[in-house]
C-alpha cells in the first residue's frame, strides 16, 4: 500500500515536471496546463547514448522528437543543425508524413520524448484549440527559417 501510493505521488510530480518542461517548448506555445496536461499522457519517453542513430534520412516520418536534455545533430547533405533542450525536431511528419529527409545522430547523452504523429493527429482531431496553436506555431517556425526544408 505504501509502494502504491509513493508511485502515485513519484508519478504524479513527473506528469507536472513534464507539463512545466513542456511550458518552455515552442511546439506548444499558447497552450493552456489543461492543452499540455492532454498532450503529456501521448508522449513516449527515450534515453539515446551518445553516437546513437535516431533515424536516417530516407525513414518513414511517424514521430515528433523533443529534446528533454541532451544534444542532437541533424544533418542534410552540406547542412547540420544542432538540437537542445526544449528544442524538437521531425515535426514536418504531421504536416507531410512523407520520408525523413535528413539523418538524426545524438551528440552527447540525451533524454527525448517521442510524440507519435497518430496519437497527436487523433488528440489534434478531438480539439480545435490544440490543433490551430500547433500548426500555427509549425508554419510561424517554417516561415521564420527562411528556407523551406524540414532541417
Amino acid at each position: 500500500m505504501i509502494k502504491q501510493l509513493l508511485r502515485t505521488i513519484f508519478m504524479d510530480r513527473q506528469f507536472k515536471d513534464d507539463i512545466e518542461f513542456f511550458k518552455g517548448v515552442y511546439l506548444f506555445n499558447g497552450l493552456s496546463e489543461r492543452h499540455l496536461a492532454q498532450i503529456v499522457t501521448q508522449i513516449n519517453k527515450k534515453k539515446y547514448k551518445t553516437g546513437e542513430i535516431i533515424f536516417s534520412k530516407g525513414d518513414q516520418a511517424q514521430v515528433i522528437y523533443i529534446v528533454k536534455h541532451g544534444v542532437v545533430k541533424l544533418q542534410m547533405e552540406n547542412n547540420e543543425r544542432v538540437i537542445n533542450s526544449s528544442d524538437f525536431f521531425g515535426d514536418m511528419a504531421l504536416v507531410s508524413g512523407h520520408k525523413r529527409t535528413f539523418d538524426a545522430a545524438v551528440v552527447r547523452d540525451s533524454e527525448i520524448y517521442l510524440l507519435y504523429v497518430v496519437r497527436l493527429r487523433n488528440l489534434m482531431k478531438a480539439n480545435g484549440k490544440i490543433c490551430f496553436q500547433i500548426m500555427s506555431n509549425i508554419f510561424e517556425e517554417i516561415f521564420s527559417k527562411q528556407n523551406v526544408s524540414e532541417l
